[in-house]
């Protein structure tokens, strides 16, 4: 049957072309934080790697954020819904990960943040409220901001893209790589590409535009626009305001992987390169032509990222702040890792800088590394968090940041006069490990008050802080995350049995989040801390477990309020082998039995009920059973399990290499496994199993991996498989740039059935499953748009559907009838004519069209 598109009539002649964390933030008491929800970098981006690269290159697809996005635009889009409309749930309070950071010089007020997967936002108000100005749709990644400070040039920024972090050894295949520099001349308003920086471009090394660290301005230069940038492997420069660039320092093989720039008010130009590359080391130009090494001789011969700043108080003297191997400041982390870390101090003199002409002082001994608890160490994680600023009005107050960040008033020349501000809580300690107060570890970004140097602003993977006293011997904090929608969503999970507006999300190191009401402007409170993972609602609502990565997962109780009334960690003992963001299961027919995947081992508990809530973080042993033969093949293992709701007791597991099992009776004698795969699946990651909640027997299975197709849909539980990915495929092979698929959810309405999607660039949708021909519909355009889509969840007995995106937080919708949809299989085209007369009418109204449909609707 063809279907129209329903939507209201205006009575006149149309030609309808249907294109395709804490103010007002409590703390959850009794809250457990603990060993597993520390932030672990590395490991979280091979989990991410492993789900998204290409199986036949073992890379993600170069430049695929660019092309998946040119390529969503080619798909057919709702444009009218009579009763559906996404609306923002938050979490209000907490942002996400936040690399640039930005003060306008003509107002103190306007700060400009930009989260890596979040987009750009504005606040002008200092923090109280934002303002989005780009969406993800144009931010690929942003990693570093700039405005141009001088006089008339005050409308023209810049920004980077491409977050490349970890060890340097890393294949920049591993990375959702950014798209070069943005350049606005309207204060930030609206970016456009700088083309010589983006990909696919004539210019050569195309893609050492991938990954940019920093962007420098040459404030004292009225005669040009020189502007410098710190990328994989080069050092950059431009006289023409970004138009066309010249490499100045780097070399091609071997490359530097980090790299850092950064221009004094008199116009000299320091750059570092790190010690993987053929040229590196610090470097110093007077004018950007002419570099001279100034690295000292005593300098750590194996060196990663090194960052830095300038002394206001006299520029000619500057800190640079470094990650090495088996040199410089020996600490302990708090997982028993010995890391390295360097501060030095440069002073210059005369001539080119070097030799006598300038002075360095190796301050690396200054850096913590003796606190109380190995949580007050100074450590970057492998670079990932990395950051030094000097104080405005006093040059011996100097501030480090990498987990933590630290207040030296002696220019770290000892560790006597160091405080620690923030980040972890001072002296905090394993399993119940605390964050300071209002702040957030991992930062990335430290600026000061033009007006007023006390009051200092951080970004970091918790978003924006500010504290008004920079010197207070113990600093207190402010967020400034009032709509700083940023955050990047795990799982988002509801009450199935019930009707209420609790959703617990789990966030990239935000922890496990609680909300209860509709109001996108109210608080979420933290019940679990770390990288938030899998949870579920059970005994309508009488008994939450929750999950932070590697596995920990807790079985908890918690009131309307977000109060943990207590918690007991339940993961068995002896387990190993779990993913960074691992699933588990509870059976909706017997909510006393839990399943839960490590690596090819599937765990199962009966007795769940049996579990008191003894407030210990161990993992236990009681009423685990090491279930046999869950994976039987070499190399694979479990990515994504699911149990059927009716017919009971059917579990479903998939693995990281395109087997896929069933199990009959789980909850009892746990038959042998089934391996009901395909010959015709991709050898790709299972990243989800997507049951109709009144059918077991029908699912979808997504594979999340690009350049293969991505969606298998069975109605008999394995018997026969068709590939319904349809237009979600560039190409009938499933390469081209089609996107990463990663959830779903069917939905068994009264008047018929909808099969949701979520994607790298949003949420699609289809009513109809035509195999390979099935048409799949973008949806909630102009609300979720081309966020990621990580995770959603339907709730049968309101129509609630929950959308989580790994960027802009969460959002919701009802869906109960399919009279609320919009679909059209055959499209009107341009040529499509619809005429009503007479025109206006106030009682008989006629209909012609130019073509022929089945179904109409009018709606006054």
């Amino acid at each position: 049957m063809k279907k129209l598109f329903i939507f209201p009539i205006l009575f006149f002649l149309v030609f309808f072309g249907l294109n395709q964390y804490f103010t007002g933030e409590k703390s959850a008491t009794n809250n457990p934080e603990i060993n597993g929800g520390l932030m672990m970098p590395s490991e979280r981006m091979q989990w991410e790697f492993e789900r998204l690269k290409d199986p036949a290159t073992g890379t993600i697809p170069r430049h695929i954020r660019q092309k998946e996005l040119t390529f969503s635009r080619t798909l057919p889009q709702e444009k009218v819904s009579r009763t559906i409309d996404f609306v923002s749930r938050g979490p209000y309070n907490f942002g996400g990960r936040t690399r640039a950071l930005a003060i306008d010089v003509d107002n103190e007020n306007r700060i400009l943040a930009g989260g890596v997967s979040g987009g750009l936002w504005e606040t002008t108000d200092a923090g109280q409220n934002w303002q989005k100005i780009l969406t993800t749709d144009d931010v690929l990644g942003m990693t570093c901001l700039i405005q141009d400070t001088r006089v008339g040039h005050h409308s023209v920024w810049y920004y980077g893209t491409g977050e490349g972090y970890g060890a340097s050894q890393s294949a920049t295949g591993a990375f959702m790589l950014g798209n070069g520099i943005y350049k606005s001349t309207d204060n930030g308003q609206t970016w456009s590409s700088l083309t010589a920086t983006a990909s696919n471009t004539p210019q050569s090394f195309d893609e050492y535009w991938d990954i940019v660290w920093n962007i420098s301005v040459n404030p004292a230069v009225d005669t040009a626009d020189v502007v410098y940038v710190a990328s994989l492997g080069y050092i950059w420069q431009s006289n023409d305001g970004g138009n066309s660039w010249t490499h100045v320092l780097g070399t091609a093989s071997p490359y530097s992987y980090f790299t850092d720039v950064l221009t004094t008010p008199n116009g000299v130009t320091y750059a570092t390169l790190s010690s993987d590359g053929s040229q590196h080391g610090i470097f110093r130009s007077p004018d950007g032509q002419t570099w001279t090494d100034i690295t000292p001789d005593s300098f750590p011969t194996v060196f990663d990222r090194i960052v830095m700043t300038f002394v206001p108080q006299n520029e000619n003297s500057l800190y640079f702040l470094g990650v090495s191997k088996n040199e410089g400041q020996m600490s302990v982390t708090w997982v028993g890792d010995t890391v390295y870390s360097t501060l030095w101090k440069y002073t210059y003199l005369s001539g080119d800088g070097t030799g006598t002409g300038g002075i360095w002082q190796d301050l690396s001994s200054g850096i913590p590394n003796n606190g109380t608890s190995t949580f007050d160490n100074f450590y970057a994680q492998g670079s990932y968090d990395l950051k030094v600023a000097v104080k405005p009005d006093d040059s011996l107050t100097v501030f480090i940041a990498g987990t933590n960040i630290y207040r030296s008033t002696d220019g770290f020349t000892s560790q006597n006069n160091t405080t620690e501000i923030g980040g972890y809580e001072v002296g905090t300690t394993l399993p119940n490990f605390q964050i300071y107060l209002n702040h957030h570890p991992d930062i990335h970004c430290i600026l000061f008050l033009p007006s007023n140097p006390n009051v200092l602003f951080t970004g970091s993977d918790g978003g924006v802080h500010k504290t008004l006293d920079c010197n207070a011997s113990t600093v207190s904090w402010e967020r400034l995350n009032n709509g700083y929608l940023t955050t990047q969503m795990y799982d988002v999970t509801v009450n199935e049995a019930g009707t209420d507006s609790i959703i617990i999300a789990g966030l990239q190191d935000n922890g496990n989040l609680f909300v209860n009401g509709v109001s996108p402007t109210l608080n979420y409170t933290m019940t679990l801390n770390g990288d938030g993972s899998f949870s579920q609602i059970t005994n309508n609502g009488q008994v939450y477990y929750q999950s932070i990565q590697k596995g920990k997962v807790f079985k908890m109780s918690i009131d309307n309020q977000a109060n943990v009334l207590g918690f007991r960690r339940i993961d068995p003992i002896g387990a190993s082998g779990y993913l960074f963001i691992n699933p588990f299961v509870v059976d909706p027919n017997d909510e006393n039995t839990m399943f839960i995947p490590a690596g090819t081992h599937i765990w199962r508990n009966k007795h769940l009920d049996a579990i008191t809530l003894t407030n210990e973080w161990d993992s236990i042993a009681g009423d685990w059973e090491d279930l046999p033969d869950t994976v039987s093949v070499s190399g694979s293992y479990i990515s994504t399990i699911k149990i059927s709701k009716n017919p009971a007791h059917i579990l479903y597991y998939g693995t990281n290499n395109r087997r896929l099992y069933r199990v009959t009776e789980a909850n009892t004698v746990f038959n042998t496994p089934d391996m009901i795969s395909t010959a015709a699946f991709p050898n790709g990651y299972m990243n989800d199993i997507v049951l109709n909640p009144d059918d077991g027997n029908e699912l979808m299975l997504i594979f999340s991996n690009y350049s293969i197709k991505s969606i298998y849909y069975t109605p008999d539980s394995g018997v026969t498989w068709t590939d319904i990915s349809g237009n979600l495929e560039q190409n009938s092979s499933g390469s081209g740039n089609g996107p990463s698929v990663r959830c779903g959810a069917i939905l068994p309405l009264p008047d018929g059935k909808l099969y949701f999607v979520g994607t790298s660039t949003g949420l699609y949708v289809t009513d109809t499953i035509q195999g390979s021909a099935t048409i799949w519909t973008h949806f909630g355009v102009e609300t979720i748009g081309n966020n990621v889509v990580e995770t959603m969840t339907y709730r049968q007995t309101d129509g609630l559907l929950v959308i989580g995106t790994h960027g802009n937080g969460i959002f919701s919708t009802r869906i109960t009838s399919m009279s609320q949809f919009l679909f059209a299989e055959n499209q009107m085209s341009d040529n499509d004519l619809l005429m009503v007369f007479p025109n206006p009418t106030t009682d008989i109204v006629h209909i012609q069209s130019s073509n022929k449909y089945e179904l109409m609707e009018i709606v006054n």
